[in-house]
């Protein structure tokens, strides 16, 4: 690990800007002490820290040497900000693997920022045109155009007695060029909505997973069942939907499954049955031929459940249990959110769980990026 990170520093120190008062060792040690706001401050200085904090071996080294969160799970930095909920529903949060942050209620959906502490709230869908809820929403970065996108569904009418009869419709924003040029904001990047020719095939019924260009959902199991189809997949670049083969558990069981984003490959967590306690991993090994493979079954029997309040722990705790959210926070280690008050690290290597807690207020969590 020494030897490959003296490597990194080496091609680190070869790219850094040399002022004529400090020498590059110097230089390369103040970047690596900055916050990633203050990193940001320093791109706007010049042409040449732009270039040079932007380096992907300076980001390489950084992050190998200062993680956004320490082996005891707490967070290096925070900030708050006050936002409108429903209380009937749960804040989302969807990653873009880059920059940005979207934070999705019911009827409201901003953009985050974390390393600028910057928060926009987007514009609200037309109620007079369509029904104000939103009912799914995707979120990624496209590198070759360096553009985000949001993708919001809707419901084109109102619903009188099933809401699989009604039309669904999608709108897009589209975020360009931020933080470079002269679109340092959120709100300067922005376009508005547009309304897509085609909206989605089906209802969702879980947080989305962006892999490979592509945002995808579990679609909802009682639509899944009679279409015979049980990923819906949206590619942000052509901006159309399509339906993605599943794996096997899936097909058997469209209920008990949620995709999540590991690796940077498109995972199912499937339990297949709540009383054994035991979620089994299965991964996209090959996204042209939709091969899926098991590769990790994990056993929450062994998980010591004294510390969780006894209404989970009722019933044998694992019916109350939410394993939608998974992140994978280092090589073999697993973050998992196991309902909405508790998170435990699970290690894939060792089989073993660590560090399980109980937290005071529902929370969520989600991958974030920090490029400065």
């Amino acid at each position: 690990m020494k030897e490959k990170e003296m490597e990194v520093q080496k091609k680190v120190k070869q790219k850094v800007l040399k002022p004529r008062q400090l020498s590059g060792d110097v230089m390369l040690d103040i970047f690596l002490r900055l916050s990633a706001k203050d990193l940001y401050r320093f791109s706007c200085v010049s042409k040449d820290f732009l270039s040079y904090v932007s380096s992907p071996c300076f980001h390489q080294l950084r992050t190998s040497i200062n993680p956004l969160v320490d082996r005891q799970g707490q967070a290096i930095s925070q900030f708050t900000q006050e936002i409108e909920i429903d209380s009937t529903k749960d804040v989302v949060l969807v990653p873009s693997h880059h920059n940005l942050v979207c934070v999705v209620t019911t009827n409201h959906t901003y953009i985050c920022d974390p390393s600028k502490q910057e928060f926009v709230e987007l514009p609200k869908i037309r109620s007079d045109l369509f029904s104000s809820e939103s009912i799914g929403v995707g979120f990624g970065y496209l590198p070759s155009k360096n553009e985000y996108k949001v993708g919001r569904c809707f419901f084109r009418g109102d619903f009188i007695e099933d809401i699989y009869d009604v039309e669904l419709g999608c709108e897009i924003l589209t975020i360009s060029n931020y933080r470079s040029g002269t679109n340092s904001s959120i709100a300067d990047s922005c376009s508005g909505w547009r309304v897509l020719e085609e909206g989605p095939p089906h209802l969702t019924d879980s947080n989305p997973a962006l892999v490979n260009g592509s945002v995808h959902w579990k679609i909802e199991p009682r639509r899944a069942e009679e279409a015979d189809e049980y990923i819906m997949s949206f590619n942000l670049e052509t901006e159309k939907f399509w339906i993605l083969p599943p794996s096997t558990c899936v097909k058997a069981d469209p209920h008990s499954f949620y995709l999540v984003e590991l690796k940077e490959k498109l995972w199912v967590n499937h339990l297949e049955d709540v009383r054994l306690q035991v979620m089994d991993m299965w991964v996209l090994k090959d996204y042209d031929k939709f091969t899926w493979v098991k590769e990790y079954s994990i056993d929450f029997n062994i998980v010591d459940l004294s510390i969780l309040d006894k209404n989970i722990r009722r019933d044998g705790g694992f019916h109350y249990y939410k394993t939608t959210e998974v992140l994978n926070i280092r090589d073999e280690e697993l973050l998992i959110m196991m309902s909405a008050k508790a998170q435990v690290y699970y290690n894939l290597r060792t089989k073993s769980f660590r560090d399980l807690r109980w937290r005071d207020d529902s929370f969520g969590f989600c991958y974030y990026t920090d490029e400065a």
